[in-house]
């Protein structure tokens, strides 16, 4: 992926995080708080759920260092399909690990609850199989449109 491709990504994906990050913590702390209410050392008050502004910030500060780590991506060069897969690999844990090291210091999970870091793991998971098959369907989609105009091309 040249460097003008991998900027439009980064572009791109840093929208596709926050989006998916803001759903995901609300779904975490609407979870949070159907599971800790129940319990007497649970939530104090409902300021315990309520997002708040440094949660924002660090929802586009964490989209942001997110999306830059599709950097992983770029090459001057074709990569082939096991290099790419061991890019992609790389790229998940990357991006798996910064958000939970993130969300263990914002205090969006606790150590001690492992459900709360169990729910983190698997918004990440799932916001990244959506962002990952809508790339190949993007990519999916650019491929034809180049094999339509070559055929074009050809007729011609």
């Amino acid at each position: 992926m040249d460097f003008k491709e991998t900027m439009k990504r980064v572009f791109y994906h840093f929208f596709f995080i926050l989006s998916g990050s803001v759903i995901s913590m609300y779904v975490l702390r609407y979870i949070g708080f159907l599971v800790l209410a129940n319990r007497t050392e649970g939530i104090e008050s409902i300021e315990d759920i309520i997002i708040r502004m440094h949660d924002i910030t660090a929802l586009l500060i964490l989209s942001a260092v997110l999306s830059l780590a599709n950097f992983v991506f770029y090459t001057k060069k074709e990569l082939s399909k096991g290099h790419l897969l061991i890019r992609y690999i790389v790229h998940f844990f990357i991006v798996l690990i910064t958000t939970l090291r993130l969300g263990i210091f914002m205090g969006w999970v606790g150590i001690e609850y492992i459900f709360t870091i169990i729910l983190l793991t698997t918004s990440v998971v799932i916001i990244y199989v959506i962002v990952f098959f809508h790339d190949i369907h993007q990519s999916k989609k650019l491929v034809k449109t180049l094999n339509q105009k070559l055929k074009e091309y050809y007729k011609k």
